[in-house]
């Protein structure tokens, strides 16, 4: 519950984040996807 909380948070903040600055949020993606 807690997880899907956070993955909840997650998903927000990078719309926010991809609506201010693609390229930054791109490379937070590749990072995130590496790191999983």
């Amino acid at each position: 519950m807690l997880e899907s909380w956070k993955v909840g948070k997650l998903e927000n903040w990078k719309i926010r984040q991809m609506q201010k600055s693609p390229e930054i949020v791109g490379a937070f993606v590749r990072i995130f996807s590496y790191v999983n």
